[in-house]
Formats: C-alpha cells, sequence, structure tokens
C-alpha cells in the first residue's frame, strides 16, 4: 500500500466505537455496540460521531483553503483474541463508561456479561473471543492557504 508511505494513521477503532452506520461484523458485537451508545453517555463528541469530517468540508468552501477534499480514506479491518474480562477492562477504560456508579454499573455490567455468554461470539481454546475492529486512514493534501 504505497499510498500510506509516511503517513499518520487515523485511530483504530474496535466495535465500540464504530459509528452508527458502519455494521457491526457480528450480532453480538452489535448489540454490545447498541448497551454502548444507548445507555449513559458524556455527550463528548467521538471518532463515531464523524464531526471530525466537518472540519475538511467547512474550509473546502474558504477562499484559500488550507486542503485538498474530498479527503481519502482507507479502512483495514482486523480481529483480537480477548478473554470476557479483558473485554470489560477495555470498555472500562472509556470515560463514558466510567460515569457509571454504584447499582448502575452493576447493572451496565450484568448486560454487558449477558451478551458476551448468549451472544454469537466465536471463543478460542483459552475461552478468549475474537473482537473485530479496524483502522482507519484519513489523507488529503496540503494546499497553499492562507
Amino acid at each position: 500500500m504505497s499510498f500510506l508511505k509516511g503517513l499518520t494513521t487515523g485511530p483504530n477503532q474496535v466495535q465500540d466505537n464504530r459509528p452508527e452506520t458502519w455494521p457491526a461484523s457480528t450480532k453480538w458485537e452489535q448489540e454490545l455496540s447498541e448497551l454502548n451508545f444507548n445507555e449513559k453517555a458524556d455527550n463528548e463528541p467521538r471518532f463515531r460521531h464523524l464531526l471530525w469530517k466537518k472540519v475538511f468540508e467547512r474550509q473546502a468552501g474558504a477562499e484559500k483553503p488550507f486542503f485538498s477534499t474530498p479527503i481519502e480514506t482507507e479502512k483495514i479491518t482486523w480481529s483480537i483474541w480477548l478473554t470476557p474480562d479483558a473485554l470489560w477492562d477495555r470498555f472500562d477504560t472509556l470515560s463514558w463508561n466510567k460515569l457509571r456508579q454504584g447499582e448502575e454499573r452493576r447493572l451496565f455490567k450484568e448486560k454487558f456479561d449477558k451478551i458476551i455468554k448468549e451472544g454469537d461470539a466465536t471463543f478460542n481454546e483459552n475461552g478468549e473471543l475474537e473482537l473485530h475492529g479496524c483502522t482507519f486512514f484519513v489523507w488529503t493534501s496540503r494546499l497553499d492557504g492562507p
């Protein structure tokens, strides 16, 4: 992939932060996304809201834009094997999940555990489940702006 040479990569996205318009890889990951997206949130814009794209779209209308548009994008999909506890630890680092305390946190964890236990996740011989994600790349060219 020669177009990637010298570029800074975009964010790695696992199913918990993908835009809602991107389909989940599995039913259980869709359920986990819905739990994550539809429960308490901190109302901060995230990658999944795609607001970052507006920076490029807005400047394109300027008399002397800074970047060429439309922006170019590429996604490389991947998967990783995690224990259910390791996946919970990952979820527990997300700020909107850290907001949950006490009974609310316990109930959220119960829903999380139910999705893992009753969903269609693929488990390996070590009891790890396959989690899907992607690395999302964005690039553009700098123009001679103001």
